[in-house]
């Protein structure tokens, strides 16, 4: 599931949009008609321009809640060949920064097993991963020794598809990243699957405050940069236990209101009507 998590203009850093004031009066050497939405700075030559006025704003990619109404027909599930198959799913990109916690969950996994305390019928679904370096997902999976309960299929698929994928799945995996300022999008797909969501994230990512706006924090590993490998052993093995012996899952979905395409292209609008306002 590909998605971009900032809208991103030439010239502008993400997140951004960029009005760039010029003394119209002390300046006539400018080639080209300006426009805050469509110049840049490259259309100006004088040297004795004012400084730019740069206005910031951040916002999520978002989504429709009505992308999750739509029910694929004859839709081929990775799990529709497996009998009595407990799917859990990752659905997007693996990103370098997940590898640690892709690692420490196959380890805790494994400890489980050994434990009998692993339902056996679950497996673990990696889906659209795509072209990375370093090591595959399968190979974490057997130098843990669990590599026939996961499987990774690097294709990227229709969004759709993804879609109905979380829909159908017995829990949503979201794993995130070692760095505080990553922001998955695919939480509010995951949210919006209405299925368990066990997720992973750095505490300070905004991940975090998504979840638990939403109360869907029950099964959320919130790692630190003090954290020992250890200790992240424990706390990925705690929610894993947490989701196998609950079915507990009611989650405030209004919450997630104020994170839509629809308020994101309100927030769009209002900026650059205030850029274009200004004198």
């Amino acid at each position: 599931m590909k998605r971009k998590e900032e809208v991103k203009s030439e010239g502008v850093k993400s997140g951004e949009v960029k009005s760039e004031g010029v003394n119209s009066e002390k300046n006539n050497k400018i080639e080209n008609t300006f426009s805050p939405l469509t110049s840049h700075a490259s259309h100006f030559t004088s040297h004795d321009s004012q400084p730019f006025t740069i206005h910031h704003t951040a916002f999520p990619y978002g989504f429709d809640p009505k992308d999750h109404e739509i029910q694929l027909s004859d839709i081929q599930y990775p799990w529709s060949e497996g009998k009595e198959v407990i799917p859990w799913i990752y659905a997007g990109a693996f990103l370098p920064n997940s590898r640690i916690f892709v690692e420490v969950l196959f380890r805790a996994i494994r400890e489980l097993k050994t434990k009998n305390e692993w339902n056996e019928s679950i497996k673990l679904y990696f889906i659209g991963t795509g072209s990375y370096p370093g090591k595959r997902i399968t190979e974490f999976a057997e130098q843990a020794g669990i590599s026939e309960i996961v499987v990774e299929d690097r294709s990227r698929y229709p969004f759709l598809h993804i879609l109905n994928f979380l829909s159908a799945s017995d829990t949503v995996m979201v794993i995130g990243s070692t760095e505080k300022h990553y922001t998955a999008s695919k939480v509010y797909q995951a949210l919006l699957s209405k299925r368990p969501v066990w997720a992973v994230f750095h505490e300070g990512s905004s991940a975090v405050r998504v979840l638990q706006e939403c109360k869907a924090d029950d099964y959320l590993v919130r790692y630190s940069d003090s954290m020992l490998k250890e200790q992240l052993l424990a706390e990925i093995k705690k929610a894993i236990q947490s989701r196998l012996q609950s079915t507990k899952w009611h989650p405030d979905l209004k919450a997630l209101n104020k994170y839509s395409a629809k308020a994101s292209a309100r927030k769009l609008v209002e900026v650059m009507e205030f850029v274009l306002s200004e004198k």
